[in-house]
């Protein structure tokens, strides 16, 4: 399956799920911050995480923050744009069970865990 895929016009990362009702797809995939040398990579890469990062969706543009949902090596990771923190999201672990929770109680009370760098 490839990375990403065309809709709307837009290139967008593929998958199968629907993405949350309050989240937009992240738009025009650029290799400068997703690639496999980019700025996303590089910072993860601190935290010895290594592999091809996926983005998945994002906080409403209208947000007054940048929370990114992400997949690296099959595991699922909040990432804030602004700040540069990422989380582990503990449970849900499958990404349709991830994406029914953020619609049902939000992206802010996934279980999660801070990573060390």
């Amino acid at each position: 399956m490839s990375l990403t895929k065309v809709a709307n016009g837009k290139i967008v990362t593929n998958t199968n799920v629907r993405i949350p009702s309050s989240c937009p797809f992240i738009a025009n995939i650029g290799e400068s911050e997703w690639g496999e040398d980019g700025e996303v990579a590089d910072l993860v890469n601190r935290y010895g995480i290594f592999g091809v990062v996926k983005p998945l969706f994002r906080t409403r543009y209208s947000s007054n923050e940048v929370i990114f949902v992400i997949e690296i090596n099959e595991q699922y990771y909040i990432y804030n744009g602004e700040s540069g923190w990422v989380q582990r999201i503990v449970t849900p672990t499958d990404l349709k069970e991830i994406v029914d929770f953020i619609n049902e109680q939000g992206w802010f009370r996934l279980e999660t865990e801070n990573l060390d760098a």
